[in-house]
């Protein structure tokens, strides 16, 4: 039985790459080239991507790859449809032509079928295919049985084993013998095949005499092709054993290597990595002196970093170490004491990149620590710098809060001061809305006693007490109302006629406009406006907003009071020709101390208190401006809002 074993890749590509090729010898291939050309299949078809020459595949002598052998058959396969009877077919016909003409040559020697079948397991098929598996056995009734089979690691051939097939149904022929009954079992793969053989009976007395003739004529050439198939498996057997020799050294080398170079890698200080360097090379080159030096460490220049062994004069070799193609650094060996540069130079050299590797990743960590070290002297430099300027930052933060406190009690005094002038201005203004019904009283009594005579006529008498009893309610609305406003007490609101208080307002600062050369227009709705307010607040709104238009016109200002119905209430528009209010401060002007006219003298309580007023009575107060002068809205609501209920405590107007 020939075995081989699973397929082993070679460590180094580049060393014993032919030897283990020799798996298949090319004269195995003779059968499928004759197939082929014969039925005008071409060579460049047969082949497709097998990187190979039909002059090598033609010489005997020549080995191709498992793999190679395998593609060849199966394109063979493709071309012939895919048939399997017609692979059967190519081994029966070209039995005992080509690769199998030998078989021909040794079965002069041979009488009996068996013999054939069994010389063909044990030595002729092994030396076509080093690598198939062979089992040879007899079984009952003189049947045989052989066992094919590709071991692990190679992938199968289906149409090897249908083409030996038919070979083994032809090979009875070569002793001149009916043709055997072979049964074949195929595994689907391909990788493993049973051929159950059942020979021819036995020879004639006749046939047995010419088959001995024919051994003893070819004898001679039998024994010559036997010795030169033995020259050939000794030549191939001492490449073999040469080119495995030369393997199992470049491993060790490659072991040893990589051995080094893994210690070497441990190691990123120099003065370590030079104890490490130096213990490695000592057994490589015993009794040598060795130097070690780096470059470009801390500049341009060379630094040697030690030696070991003798190391007198100049040395006998200098070996650059390079990465990348940069200088690394130097080795330097001296000879022995006899003068003899005994070592193995060879796994040095190979050993010289992993050295260079060693001292670059050393040179670039003893880079960094020193970097490490200047940036963190500058670290330290850029804190002391950083705590120096917080120092001053803090004085300067305690200085601006120091100067921020005395600004905010300025702020606050000066608030103060503006409350109390705002006050001020504000009785003023109070007291010039009383003026006016109480002058009216006065004139009115002061008629009344200057014309006693008039006091007869009833009807004048009764007007003039209804007047004087207006205005001294007026007066009293307005007290009240101050009141009430400053203590934050609920008005008495009801439906008033917002055209008359309109009038009543523009009557009160008559005087004032006058004073001050300015104009007041009533333009009233000529429809009642009827609103739900206190009549003596909105009276109070009115002259403020008529008030503050006076002050802000030029000389001979103007001031037009409108009023008209609206959706839901009562409109009143109280326009100046003054230089209008800037966009930014059409809201703040209604913020308590807020003025845009305080260099004239003005507190900015007047319209804070009149939007306060307006919203206190269910309305709303809003500025408008332009370039032709400033306009205060006030919109009042005819009803009263609805009060709130059990179930509508906020007064949303909506229920549970």
């Amino acid at each position: 039985m020939h075995a081989v074993q699973a397929r082993v890749e070679p460590q180094n590509p580049g060393v014993g790459t032919l030897e283990m090729q020799r798996e298949v010898s090319c004269r195995a291939l003779g059968v499928v080239l004759d197939a082929a050309e014969s039925r005008g299949i071409p060579l460049e078809t047969l082949l497709g991507t097998v990187p190979v020459t039909e002059k090598r595949l033609r010489d005997q002598n020549e080995w191709i790859s498992w793999d190679a052998f395998v593609r060849i058959l199966d394109n063979l396969y493709e071309e012939t449809g895919r048939n399997e009877d017609e692979l059967v077919q190519i081994g029966y016909e070209n039995f005992g032509t080509g690769s199998f003409d030998f078989m021909r040559q040794v079965a002069s020697f041979i009488v009996r079928p068996r013999d054939l079948y069994w010389m063909g397991t044990t030595w002729f098929g092994p030396t076509l295919f080093t690598i198939v598996n062979d089992r040879f056995r007899d079984l009952e009734d003189g049947r045989l049985e052989e066992t094919l089979s590709v071991p692990e690691g190679f992938p199968g051939c289906r149409p090897l084993f249908k083409i030996m097939e038919g070979a083994m149904r032809a090979a009875p022929s070569l002793l001149r013998r009916p043709d055997a009954v072979v049964h074949l079992e195929l595994d689907p793969e391909g990788r493993t095949g049973v051929y159950t053989v059942r020979p021819p009976g036995r020879a004639s007395v006749r046939a047995l005499f010419r088959s001995f003739w024919r051994g003893v004529s070819g004898g001679k050439r039998f024994i010559d092709e036997l010795t030169q198939q033995q020259n050939q498996l000794k030549v191939s057997r001492n490449r073999l054993y040469w080119a495995n020799q030369k393997i199992e050294r470049q491993a060790w080398r490659l072991r040893t290597v990589d051995r080094m170079g893994r210690e070497l890698a441990r190691h990123i200080e120099l003065i370590p990595l030079t104890q490490a360097i130096f213990e490695a090379l000592r057994p490589l080159l015993p009794d040598r002196g060795i130097a070690l030096h780096v470059h470009g460490l801390h500049d341009d220049r060379s630094r040697e970093l030690g030696r070991t062994g003798s190391t007198p004069g100049t040395p006998a070799r200098t070996l650059p170490m390079e990465t990348g193609g940069a200088l690394v650094g130097r080795l330097e060996l001296w000879p022995n004491a006899d003068g003899s540069v005994n070592g193995n130079a060879v796994l040095v050299k190979e050993l010289l990149p992993w050295i260079a590797i060693a001292l670059d990743n050393a040179r670039a960590h003893e880079a960094a620590r020193a970097y490490g070290t200047l940036l963190e002297a500058r670290v330290k430099e850029t804190v002391s710098q950083r705590d120096e300027a917080n120092g001053h930052l803090e004085s300067e933060r305690l200085e601006r809060e120091y100067l921020l406190e005395k600004v905010r009690r300025s702020e606050e005094q000066l608030r103060l001061v503006e409350a109390v002038a705002s006050l001020n201005n504000h009785c003023v203004d109070i007291a010039n809305q009383l003026v006016a019904p109480i002058e009216f009283i006065r004139a009115a009594a002061g008629e009344a006693l200057r014309n006693p005579d008039e006091l007869s006529d009833t009807a004048k008498v009764v007007e003039t007490l209804e007047k004087i009893d207006r205005r001294a309610q007026s007066a009293a609305d307005i007290a009240i109302g101050l009141s009430q406003f400053t203590h934050n007490e609920q008005v008495q609101k009801q439906r008033i006629d917002v055209n008359e208080t309109a009038q009543l307002a523009a009557a009160d600062v008559r005087g004032y406009a006058k004073q001050r050369g300015a104009l007041v227009d009533l333009v009233l709705a000529k429809e009642p406006c009827l609103a739900h307010a206190n009549r003596a607040q909105l009276e109070q709104v009115i002259v403020s907003l008529i008030r503050n238009g006076i002050d802000s016109a030029p000389v001979r200002g103007r001031v037009r009071v409108s009023t008209e119905n609206v959706p839901g209430g009562v409109r009143i528009t109280v326009t100046d020709n003054g230089p209008g209010i800037p966009p930014a401060d059409l809201e703040r002007i209604f913020e308590l101390f807020y003025s845009t006219r305080r260099r004239k003298g003005q507190s900015g309580v007047g319209l804070c208190a009149a939007r306060s007023i307006v919203t206190g009575n269910g309305g709303s107060l809003r500025a408008e401006s332009d370039e032709t002068g400033a306009s205060f809205i006030v919109e009042m609501p005819v009803e009263p809002p609805p009060e709130p209920s059990p179930a509508d405590p906020m007064g949303t107007g909506r229920s549970a």
